[in-house]
């Protein structure tokens, strides 16, 4: 099967599921916090079961993790976090295919890189949302979580793409660690969001 082919198929497959899942779930409340976490367990699982020559179980791993995204992706309710999402999920796709595939020493570092960027972004998109609702308890959560995805990120990464995300990483901590207003709040996590995506454009570039 060709790779187009595969990748249509595939996202195909992925769609039907989740738009049944969506159908059955869309007027829950949603637990973004939860929803972002497991993937994130599940990339690096991913990757340990890769480095160990466990290649049906990280194509599993993997399987399990694209799904789940596609599941999160459905529950977002803000345009913008969707298409950060859609930038990356094309990357993991691709990195099943080579996985069934076989086709040698495959490096991931970039395609999860990519993911945990976008999974960051959905998290302090939510808090932004969260904050213009004064609700100061959910913006502490959902940083936090913002912070922890990009802690695990800066695993995988090196140079200068690295630099830019302990960059973020400490414009989170101050942020969590400084007492401002709503208003100050809601302007500098806009600020992280734009740096959050720059970030993850430049993968693409």
């Amino acid at each position: 099967m060709s790779l187009i082919r595969y990748v249509s198929f595939i996202l195909f497959i992925f769609n039907v599921l989740f738009a049944i899942d969506a159908y059955q779930t869309y007027h829950l409340p949603v637990s973004l916090t939860n929803l972002a976490r497991e993937p994130v367990v599940r990339i690096f699982n991913t990757k340990l079961y890769y480095d160990e020559s466990a290649r049906d179980r990280s194509k599993e791993e993997l399987s399990t993790t694209i799904r789940q995204i596609y599941l999160l992706r459905d529950k977002l309710h803000n345009k913008d976090s969707r298409e950060v999402i859609d930038m990356a999920l094309p990357s993991l796709v691709q990195l099943h295919y080579d996985l069934k595939s076989d086709t040698g020493n495959i490096e991931m570092n970039e395609h999860f890189v990519k993911m945990l960027l976008a999974l960051s972004y959905v998290q302090v998109r939510y808090a932004q949302t969260a904050c213009a609702q004064r609700k100061t308890a959910e913006v502490h959560t959902s940083l936090r979580t913002a912070m922890g995805i990009i802690r695990r990120a800066l695993f995988l990464s090196e140079g200068t793409k690295r630099d830019f995300e302990i960059n973020i990483y400490a414009e989170m901590f101050d942020l969590l660690k400084t007492k401002v207003s709503h208003e100050e709040m809601e302007k500098r996590l806009g600020g992280i969001l734009d740096e959050i995506r720059d970030l993850e454009v430049s993968f693409h570039h």
